[in-house]
């Protein structure tokens, strides 16, 4: 707990209000901040998404509860999965192989077991993220939440889904974004700290591609920026300065 009140606390310092934990792993973690909230309020309030398997392992019941006991500092808010790696291991999923490796990334699950693991929370009223980095991830992410939601924009709009990341992203596959009304969490940081990586992974014929947030914005899809931080700086005017330059 005291931990977590240090981390609180640089992160109140930085000029963060809330922060939110992309995929908490053990109750212990909740609970600790609960019994620090009930000492005294909290230097900045906490959003959660629960990882996909704490999420899948705990009752419906025990799930329910845990949601109903969020307060003003602390909340439970979604459910975060996982598609695929990360761009520089070579290990996110890509439509085509990468430039400098023999193979195409690593896809985590198909589009079908997504959609049914998403199923039940969704339907519980969990709101969804999944991490995808490579076009073929991106790809079997929208792929589930259309099987989950169907192609109802206003469904989709309602439940506001996220793609986390959504690092390599061409142009068609955008307007497909763009369509279904689903959410991109983008992280300003990443073009820069993978600046080297992208045209070595890629190849000059891709490279465009990847970190296309202003084509995003054009197309109208909603978009979230992060930090990645503990890997990326926490400071939100760093990361601001990032995605404007």
């Amino acid at each position: 707990a005291a931990r977590l009140l240090r981390g609180l606390t640089r992160a109140a310092a930085a000029g963060l209000t809330e922060i939110t934990e992309m995929g908490m792993r053990r109750w212990w973690y909740l609970d600790a901040l609960h019994r620090a909230a009930r000492a005294a309020p909290l230097p900045a309030r906490v959003r959660i998404y629960l990882a996909s398997g704490l999420a899948e392992e705990t009752s419906a019941a025990e799930l329910h509860d845990r949601k109903a006991a969020s307060g003003p500092f602390v909340r439970l808010e979604g459910v975060k999965f996982y598609a695929d790696g990360w761009l520089v291991p070579r290990t996110c999923a890509m439509c085509a192989r990468f430039a400098d490796e023999p193979d195409d990334g690593i896809l985590f699950q198909d589009a079908g077991r997504l959609a049914r693991r998403i199923e039940p929370l969704a339907a519980a009223g969990w709101r969804i993220a999944t991490h995808a980095i490579g076009d073929r991830a991106v790809e079997a992410v929208l792929d589930a939440y259309e099987k989950v939601w169907g192609a109802d924009r206003a469904a989709i709009a309602a439940a506001r889904p996220r793609i986390e990341h959504g690092s390599v992203i061409p142009a068609g596959l955008a307007d497909r974004i763009a369509d279904l009304g689903v959410t991109v969490c983008i992280q300003p940081s990443f073009p820069v700290t993978d600046a080297a990586a992208v045209p070595a992974a890629l190849g000059a014929d891709r490279a465009g591609s990847a970190y296309p947030y202003a084509a995003l914005a054009a197309r109208g899809v909603s978009l979230l920026s992060g930090t990645d931080y503990p890997i990326e700086a926490l400071e939100p005017l760093a990361g601001l300065a990032r995605l404007v330059n």
